[in-house]
């Protein structure tokens, strides 16, 4: 088994697949890479990472960034 489990969330289908790259050279498991906040969620509740890398300015209703109203 490789590392942590490991999700990417980043609309940015070239910064995904580098961050994916990189991780993989440091035996992390990148378990699936999304490129919306919804489908992070769902992601999330199925496979439970140990990791969620998120972009900050993503696509859908929530981003990376926690804003309290």
């Amino acid at each position: 088994m490789k590392g942590y489990k490991i999700l990417i969330v980043e609309d940015e289908k070239s910064h995904a697949d580098l961050l994916q790259l990189i991780l993989d050279r440091f035996v992390y498991q990148v378990t699936d890479i999304v490129d919306n906040s919804e489908d992070a969620i769902g992601r999330i509740r199925k496979r439970k990472p140990d990791l969620v890398l998120m972009d900050i300015e993503i696509k859908g209703e929530l981003d990376g960034l926690v804003k309290k109203g």
